[in-house]
């Protein structure tokens, strides 16, 4: 096949040091080599979700000294 476009955020299949280190850790931390496109939107969830958190309090702290 050719020519076939996604817009998943993640692909287990891609051949950096990077993608291949993640799997290998992931294996044995977890005892799997299955991952998923959820896996990556949950990483990226938790981190938005701090920043979020973050900018909230450093707008009540801001408040606070005004």
């Amino acid at each position: 096949m050719k020519e076939i476009y996604t817009s998943l955020p993640y692909f287990k299949t891609i051949q950096s040091k990077a993608n291949q280190y993640f799997i290998y850790t992931y294996n044995n931390q977890f005892g799997s080599s299955v991952t998923r496109s959820v896996m990556e939107n949950t990483y990226n969830s938790v981190f938005l979700f701090s920043d979020a958190l973050r900018k909230i309090t450093d707008q009540s702290r801001e408040d606070n000294v005004r």
